[in-house]
Formats: C-alpha cells, sequence, structure tokens
C-alpha cells in the first residue's frame, strides 16, 4: 500500500543532482507493438521531464533495444551530472505481458 505515492514523493526528497522520472505503467495492459510499446512510454516520460525529444518511434519499434539504450544514452547526457531515476509504478503489467 501507498507505492504510488512513494515513488511520486521520491522526487521532493531526492537532491538536486538527481532527476527522477515517474512512468505509470498500468495504460500498457494492452499493447500489441511488444516491447518497443513499453521503451516508448518510458521514454515519452523522460521526454517531458527533461525536454529531450523522444526517439523516433519507428525505429524504437523496429529495434527497440538498440534504441532505447541511445536514447537513454542521449538523456544522462542531457542531464550532465545529475543521476537519472525511472521509477516504475505497476511493474505488475510487465510481468503479465511476459506470462502472455
Amino acid at each position: 500500500m501507498g507505492k504510488t505515492s512513494i515513488l511520486r514523493n521520491v522526487a521532493k526528497s531526492s537532491g538536486a543532482d538527481t532527476q527522477v522520472v515517474y512512468v505509470n505503467l498500468q495504460p500498457l495492459g494492452a499493447i500489441s507493438q511488444g516491447i518497443g510499446e513499453l521503451f516508448l512510454a518510458i521514454a515519452d516520460e523522460i521526454s517531458d521531464a527533461i525536454h529531450l525529444p523522444p526517439p523516433d518511434t519507428d525505429e524504437l519499434l523496429k529495434l527497440p533495444q538498440q534504441t532505447f539504450k541511445l536514447y537513454l544514452q542521449q538523456a544522462i547526457e542531457k542531464l550532465e551530472n545529475k543521476r537519472l531515476i525511472i521509477a516504475l509504478d505497476e511493474f505488475e503489467e510487465i510481468e503479465k505481458l511476459i506470462n502472455i
């Protein structure tokens, strides 16, 4: 109980040297494009948080791991000396997708 509240409040207790990105995975229950859609959801939240254009959707769906890895490298470079925490809420949705 209260996991969502904790995740949402991590940013308040983190220092100025940390960027927290909150990602709610609940809407992913009906994905059809595989892991690329998961990475797209995470990339969209990173994009909003640090004002970095998201990766190309077609590339992300075609080569999900490679494209997302490159995007994370760009995000880390943009943050310079800040740490990046990606807070995944409703993580159980990933497990449901794996078990399908």
